[in-house]
């Protein structure tokens, strides 16, 4: 028996040997686009994979695969992708591994445009308000202070839209736009002119100034009055007026200014407004007409004459006497010595302003009446004359007390006292005739008496009538004629035959 053998031998394989594929890292910042990116991606798997192809030794025949799909990363979010590379032989499995990162940008971070306000009045010109939008627009652009993002890229709209207009205003949005690999951000900024304020002027108040200042004190109030007007608003506004240099008269007057108040931008406000100086007021009272019974001393009281100013400043009053009274003086009491008759009293009165009133008193100074009354009267009777009843012929005084409006009288009674008259006279008729005497008949011869009231004295004086009644006489008286004488007139009665 011999036992042979023999032996089969099996040698394992060696190890695989290989080189592993790296992790590797990109910022987004690093790729133009999404596409450059996935670009990258593709590149890195495959040279991975060639270099881990390459690098293989050992092993029996090993083959390198990977589950790389296309797998992407959103180019602006970041993130990885891990990729595994499995290494196959006959005896051997082995995965690897390795990591494409990619690194997001940071985000953009900026500060923002801020609004700008700039007053209208502020620029001469529309020139002015262009260079200045320019420079603001400037300004805002570098104040921005763009931080973060993939190389940001600055614009703006402010080409393209309309600037303020000066003296009118307005507002310009303008929009600033930061542009990089993955964002677009908008910020905007507002230009602002303030349109200039309206034009407003307010004149000081309608002013009256009392009478009886001095001129220089209404000088003071004038100028105070003028510069007490007010405006506001506008661009270099100006405010002129047609004010006179000089204030109104103390003694009177007032003015009316117009203020016209004128800026860069053409606005235009006016007011009007009066200062007045109240006039000084002078009025006077004459006394009224004046009557008077004449006094033996001649001096007469007159009322004084009544003045009224609205000023405490002395007047000048005198007065001029003509008429039955020559005189003049000054003052408001012209009392003192007039004259029978009528005398005429004419006032006049000036105030510090030369204002004249004038006015005129009459003075009527009535003399004394001297009456003279011749009386008579018939012995036994009497009359009043002389305070007393009188009954003896004589001269007699009585003054008589005037009644209410009237001036006493002096009367002179100038008294004749008739005695009573006795007469007698003689008469005679023809025997059957009457005699009538005084209304009584007589027809026989004897001595009547009768009381008769004469017509001159009105007196009684008793007559005596001695009455003869002579007796009847015949006789007889031839006569002859021739035939032509006749008729033949005897006593009176004429005969024919």
């Amino acid at each position: 028996t011999i036992d042979l053998q023999a032996t089969f031998t099996l040698f394992p394989p060696l190890p695989i040997v290989y080189i592993a594929p790296t992790d590797t890292s990109f910022s987004t910042c690093d790729f133009l686009d999404q596409a450059a990116l996935d670009l990258a991606i593709i590149t890195w798997v495959n040279t991975h994979t060639a270099d881990l192809t390459a690098s293989l030794d050992e092993g029996c025949d090993p083959q390198v695969t990977n589950d790389f799909t296309n797998q992407s990363i959103v180019l602006c979010s970041g993130g990885d992708i891990t990729i595994t590379w499995t290494i196959t032989d006959l005896c051997d499995t082995i995965d690897i591994q390795a990591t494409f990162t990619l690194t997001p940008p940071t985000q953009i971070a900026y500060t923002a445009p801020s609004d700008t306000t700039f007053n209208a009045c502020d620029f001469a010109t529309q020139a002015d308000i262009i260079t200045t939008f320019n420079n603001w627009v400037t300004a805002q652009t570098a104040s921005l202070n763009i931080t973060g993002g993939c190389a940001p890229v600055v614009t703006d709209n402010s080409a393209s839209q309309t600037i303020p207009l000066h003296c009118i205003g307005g507002s310009t949005l303008v929009t600033w736009t930061i542009t990089d690999l993955c964002d677009t951000i908008s910020t905007q900024g507002e230009f602002i002119v303030t349109p200039p304020p309206a034009v407003s002027l307010t004149c000081p108040q309608n002013q009256t100034e009392t009478a009886c200042q001095t001129q220089a004190q209404i000088d003071t109030a004038y100028a105070a009055w003028l510069s007490a007007v007010v405006f506001s608003g506008g661009c270099n506004t100006i405010v002129t007026s047609n004010a006179p240099t000089l204030a109104p008269d103390a003694c009177g007057g007032s003015v009316t200014v117009t203020w016209t108040a004128t800026d860069d931008c053409g606005q235009i406000d006016t007011c009007m407004s009066t200062f007045e100086v109240l006039p000084t007021m002078l009025s006077i009272t004459c006394p009224s007409t004046q009557l008077f019974c004449e006094d033996p001393s001649n001096n007469y009281i007159i009322p004084q004459l009544i003045t009224n100013s609205n000023c405490n400043i002395p007047l000048q009053i005198s007065y001029q006497i003509t008429g039955a009274t020559i005189n003049n003086g000054t003052g408001n009491d012209a009392s003192g010595i007039y004259y029978p008759g009528i005398s005429q009293i004419v006032w006049t009165v000036e105030d510090h302003c030369n204002n004249i009133e004038t006015c005129t008193t009459i003075v009527t100074i009535t003399p004394i009446t001297y009456n003279t009354v011749i009386a008579d009267i018939c012995d036994g009777d009497s009359i009043f004359a002389g305070g007393n009843y009188q009954m003896v012929s004589g001269t007699y005084y009585d003054t008589l007390i005037a009644q209410i409006g009237g001036c006493d009288s002096i009367v002179t009674t100038i008294l004749t006292v008739h005695p009573t008259q006795h007469t007698s006279f003689t008469d005679s008729i023809c025997d059957g005739q009457t005699y009538t005497w005084n209304g009584q008949t007589y027809i026989t011869t004897g001595a009547y008496t009768q009381t008769i009231t004469s017509v001159v004295t009105g007196c009684d004086s008793i007559v005596t009538l001695d009455l003869t009644v002579n007796p009847t006489l015949y006789g007889q008286t031839t006569a002859v004629i021739c035939d032509t004488d006749t008729p033949f007139t005897w006593n009176g009665n004429p005969y024919s035959a």
